[in-house]
């Protein structure tokens, strides 16, 4: 027969994963509390910053297109629309900061409606244009006449735009392909950049919030772009996938229910 466990030993450890499952538990409410003041911090300061940042947006859009455009000198147009991309940009990550605590919730509010998710995405394209030039990206945009879903356009605006994004930060200088497509009962949309992809042991956390991957380093950003579109996505009943793309780089994989009446 083996040897018996002296009864005071095996008390003495049962004792230590007492101990031990105490700190487990202690730690947790540490990091849960951490957190929740985090995210209260984040919304205070983003509620804080939206209110100039705007009026200085409305200030710096009244130079560049308004009557007042007439009285800024030539030298200074370029320095002019230059802040003005850097005051939405900060703009759009305040914008992001008060988004955290909602989806936190994952109580997202949706306003559905029946939309084309081709004319969104080319939309978004259209809108992102001068950002995406500016990163040397070209993009392309494949897709039939017409591909319905229902789902809240705003959002769904958001998550292509974040893609978008996404692509022109990590793979600047590369073509970008948006692709949407049906398959079975689910609609895709498929952005692809020919960057230098995403490692298979980068693509478990990518989604995670604060993530930033693998990026340059100086890249700017919160690293909330990709898990905000995470939560849009499963909101709608969706997945989002990053796979590699067909010819190198990253592809981003976003799946959602489509409506039956789809031609084309």
């Amino acid at each position: 027969m083996p040897p018996q466990t002296p009864l005071p030993e095996l008390e003495e450890a049962l004792r230590e994963i007492e101990r031990l499952r105490a700190e487990l538990a202690a730690a947790k409410v540490s990091a849960s509390m951490a957190n929740a003041a985090c995210d209260a911090f984040f919304d205070a300061a983003a509620q804080s910053l939206r209110t100039p940042l705007h009026v200085l947006m409305l200030q710096l859009s009244s130079l560049i297109t308004g009557p007042a455009a007439f009285d800024v000198p030539a030298q200074l147009r370029g320095k002019v629309a230059s802040m003005d991309r850097q005051v939405q940009h900060l703009a759009r990550l305040t914008d992001r900061l008060v988004d955290v605590t909602m989806l936190e919730s994952g109580h997202i509010p949706l306003r559905r409606s029946r939309l084309d998710l081709v004319d969104l995405a080319t939309s978004s394209v259209g809108r992102l244009q001068e950002e995406l030039l500016w990163a040397g990206c070209v993009v392309q945009v494949r897709a039939p006449s017409t591909l319905f879903v229902e789902g809240d356009p705003v959002r769904l605006d958001e998550v292509v735009g974040n893609l978008l994004r996404n692509a022109a930060k990590y793979a600047a200088g590369a073509p970008v392909t948006v692709a949407l497509e049906r398959a079975h009962e689910l609609a895709r949309v498929v952005v692809m950049d020919n960057g230098p992809g995403i490692p298979s042991h980068l693509r478990s956390r990518i989604f995670d919030k604060f993530d930033r991957g693998n990026g340059p380093t100086g890249t700017s950003g919160l690293g909330l772009g990709l898990w905000i579109a995470r939560q849009i996505v499963e909101a709608h009943g969706g997945t989002i996938e990053v796979e590699d793309a067909p010819r190198g780089g990253a592809s981003f994989v976003v799946a959602i229910p489509c409506l039956a009446a789809n031609a084309g």
